[in-house]
């Protein structure tokens, strides 16, 4: 792909090629982080940019997660 079609929008979702990238690997790290908390039986614990982004992310999420 050339640089524009990577960071140009896309009509149908209003998201460049980059921010789609963005978004499946920050949730991919989430995702991550919640397995690793279930198979070593403990709560999660995510990276700080998470928290960053916004405080009540996870609340957010919950439908998503």
């Amino acid at each position: 792909m050339s640089d524009e079609q990577i960071t140009g929008w896309h009509t149908l979702a209003e998201w460049s090629t980059k921010d789609v990238i963005a978004h499946l690997r920050a949730w991919q790290q989430i995702s991550v982080v919640r397995m690793e908390a279930v198979a070593l039986n403990r709560e999660p614990k995510y990276p700080q940019w998470i928290a960053e982004l916004h405080e009540d992310w996870e609340e957010n999420a919950a439908g998503f997660g």
